[in-house]
């Protein structure tokens, strides 16, 4: 079989479409909207910048991350500090997200990567006022593994805070999530799965470093912190979800789940208990990281349409277990059926159309 020539886009065509993708992010939404996200952003990035420069670089505390990397690397070159390794790691990292997951993450993280950056000086120089230093000898009557031990649990418990404020934005924190997701594309190992490894990874480097085990168990403590709070401060619970959504304008949302969230839908046929009329309701799986991608696409077509998200505890299948299929939603093979209409050639419902769908509804014949 003769293989296919990919085409490759031109550099400045690449650089246009970034720029496309990061426009598209922010315009697409309202200036009020837009302005309280990017807020977010912004705090959430402050509040990771205290948590890494006032509890994990001045103890060494190693608890995966980028700020965990910066810690080991550090160790072997005193004369760069752990901020500036995590500031130069974090656009690394930026960078080949940009090359491996495209404009669309890569516009996500923009902001957080920005600021982060800023911030990380900030709150130095905040830490280098006694009262906020631990290492200071304010706090030398105190014992050193209490301190640690207290570093970990706020630290773990700031940084769970900051990523949860920033994907309440829209945004990413970036760092290791870009070698997370870019495994996960080219393996289709579980996003969870991998990020288990490489944080495991980096937690026990930094305990072959440091040959301390209190310093290990406090590293693991404040991950588990971390991750408590970010499930339970943006969502709750597991990183997976349900969503039912009852709208009338039911095809268009479901196209657009279908092709511009890359989410599969189900359309359950439901009865309306105050008003008897019947339609359908969308079904739709999706990931933690799709949530303000899924309530955007919902306000844009319909912004009073009911919606009802709940946690699952698992979800298997197409785009979520460990099947090796490419997810490419366009080539599909579709299989040929009278009674069913393409996604591509669904369009918004006239009233014409909606008076004979609710004949159709009443005679309880099917087309």
């Amino acid at each position: 079989m003769e293989k296919k020539n990919k085409q490759k886009i031109p550099f400045k065509q690449r650089v246009k479409n970034y720029f496309i993708a990061v426009k598209n992010e922010f315009t697409t939404e309202s200036p009020k909207t837009m302005v309280k996200n990017i807020l977010l952003m912004v705090i959430g990035s402050f509040i990771l910048a205290l948590a890494y420069q006032l509890f994990y670089f001045p103890l060494n505390i190693v608890s995966g991350g980028v700020s965990g990397i910066a810690i080991i690397i550090s160790e072997f070159t005193p004369l760069v500090s752990d901020g500036n390794w995590t500031t130069i790691l974090t656009w690394i990292l930026f960078f080949i997200g940009l090359i491996f997951l495209g404009p669309k993450f890569s516009s996500k993280t923009l902001i957080s990567t920005v600021c982060y950056t800023i911030f990380l000086p900030l709150a130095q120089m905040i830490y280098d006022i006694d009262i906020f230093n631990l290492t200071s000898d304010m706090y030398k009557s105190f014992d050193t593994t209490s301190l640690t031990i207290l570093a970990g649990l706020f630290g773990g418990g700031l940084t769970g805070i900051g990523c949860a404020v920033t994907f309440i934005g829209g945004g990413s924190t970036g760092g290791v999530d870009c070698l997370v997701l870019i495994v996960n594309k080219f393996t289709k190992i579980k996003v969870g799965v991998v990020s288990f490894i490489i944080d495991a990874i980096i937690i026990l480097s930094g305990f072959f470093i440091f040959k301390n085990m209190v310093s290990l168990l406090i590293g693991i403590m404040a991950a588990l912190v971390c991750s408590i709070l970010i499930d339970k401060f943006f969502l709750g619970g597991t990183k997976q979800y349900l969503a039912f959504i009852v709208s009338p304008y039911y095809k268009e949302i479901s196209h657009d789940i279908n092709y511009k969230l890359e989410r599969g839908t189900t359309l359950l046929e439901s009865v309306g208990g105050f008003t008897n009329r019947k339609g359908y309701t969308i079904k739709v799986c999706f990931d933690r990281k799709d949530y303000n991608d899924l309530i955007k696409i919902i306000n844009q077509i319909d912004p009073k349409a009911f919606v009802s998200i709940v946690h699952a505890d698992e979800i298997n299948g197409y785009g979520f277990s460990k099947f090796k299929l490419k997810k490419k939603y366009f080539h599909i093979k579709k299989k040929v059926d009278k009674n069913t209409v393409p996604l591509e050639e669904i369009t918004p419902l006239s009233d014409y159309e909606k008076a004979m769908e609710d004949i159709r509804y009443k005679n309880k014949r099917w087309y």
